[in-house]
């Protein structure tokens, strides 16, 4: 399949592009010090600042996962949250430069953590926050 240009703000590719963000997470996972702090919190260093990131199960519904994000000194930012990768778990991108663009992808419910790589394959294409 060859996609044209025309095709990279579509909706269709941004579900392959996810699609192949969560297949890279499985082959090249970055998990960093994911520890459990309690059985509805998981914590994580996702921007390798030395403080922990988190997630909660506000409603106790294991079934959707950790619905909740928090990061206590403000430098991630939620970018899009989601059932990615069809666990019926939430998952993150988050923004930990403050560029409006998703650096991280966090699986808390399976301990995955990705770098986001966002590529500009032409000078005519813009990707901004609200692509995302």
């Amino acid at each position: 399949m060859i996609f044209m240009p025309e095709v990279f703000g579509s909706k269709k590719f941004k579900v392959i592009f996810l699609i192949l963000v969560f297949l890279c997470s499985l082959v090249f996972p970055l998990t960093k010090n994911v520890t459990l702090a309690s059985g509805n919190i998981v914590s994580a260093d996702i921007d390798g600042d030395g403080r922990l990131e988190q997630t909660q199960d506000n409603d106790g519904n294991s079934v959707n996962g950790y619905e909740t994000f928090s990061d206590p000194d403000g430098s991630s930012k939620v970018i899009r949250s989601g059932n990615y990768n069809w666990d019926g778990h939430t998952d993150y991108f988050l923004d930990t430069n403050n560029d409006g663009q998703p650096e991280k992808y966090w699986d808390p419910s399976d301990n995955i953590i990705s770098n986001v790589t966002i590529t500009k394959v032409e000078d005519t294409a813009k990707t901004t926050a609200n692509d995302w």
